[in-house]
């Protein structure tokens, strides 16, 4: 008797939390690009011959620019090959409120990538159309407020000169683990210039060119309490660094880190 591919889905990332509590109680754990969800989906996830491409390859505002407008994936369709998160349409609707608010229609977001850390604990990002049909770029996380990103919108919300955006979830083992004792979860998105990424966590080091990152130009990486830096390279050269700092972060608390450069 086979199991239904959801069912399967659901087993493999319970067998993954196990592993990693255990890699976490010995101080082991460093994972980057989401190992579970490349085994899963390894032929479903990358390039444009998978139908979900990242961002094109193109310097400035057309960076974040990708050949499916708005990219990402829909509910009710070829969920079993995407939705490892098993994530909600319900889930999503503060993110439907917020992108109304941003002028962004409601009704065109889809679903970049999400991670899922609890019954109600969820990373996304998610992509919408805006009232001149260009894509925006929304972010949902645990105790975060969303934040939609898009071209035309003033100030600091205008997407274009940030290279990246990475959403930090702090996710405690133990009930009472202490700040910087436990692992931080990474789910990010890179403009089309970012050619690898380089994730530097204590004396550990590990880099990825753009072919082994996730749908739509996303990334995953998981660290161990502390602090880390995240390095952006484009064709030839270092074009954006941030440091990330953990130790004070609240637990199952989403912050969503902005590069620019």
């Amino acid at each position: 008797m086979s199991m239904p591919p959801m069912m399967l889905v659901t087993i493999r990332r319970l067998l993954v939390a196990f592993v990693c509590a255990d890699l976490v109680a010995s101080g082991l754990l460093f994972l980057f690009a989401g190992a579970h969800y490349r085994a899963a989906a390894a032929a479903h996830r990358h390039g444009a011959a998978s139908g979900y491409p990242a961002p094109t390859d193109a310097a400035g505002k057309a960076g974040w620019v990708w050949s499916a407008h708005p990219p990402g994936f829909q509910f009710g369709r070829e969920e079993e090959q995407w939705n490892l998160a098993l994530l909600r349409s319900s889930e999503l609707a503060g993110a439907r409120a917020a992108a109304a608010r941003a002028g962004v229609a409601p009704l065109s977001l889809r679903v970049l990538n999400a991670l899922r850390f609890g019954p109600r604990d969820v990373s996304v990002i998610v992509a919408g159309a805006d009232g001149s049909g260009r894509t925006c770029l929304g972010f949902v996380a645990p105790r975060l407020r969303v934040s939609f990103y898009c071209p035309d919108a003033i100030g600091a919300r205008r997407l274009g000169a940030q290279r990246a955006f990475v959403i930090a979830v702090a996710l405690p083992v133990r009930p009472r683990a202490p700040a910087g004792t436990y692992p931080v979860s990474l789910l990010g998105v890179a403009r089309g210039d970012v050619r690898r990424i380089t994730l530097r966590h204590g004396r550990f080091s590990q880099s990825y060119d753009r072919d082994d990152w996730g749908w739509w130009g996303t990334f995953e990486a998981t660290v161990y309490g502390g602090s880390a830096a995240l390095e952006l390279y484009g064709k030839q050269r270092l074009v954006a660094s941030l440091p990330l700092a953990f130790s004070g972060e609240a637990k199952r608390a989403g912050r969503l880190f902005v590069i620019e450069g």
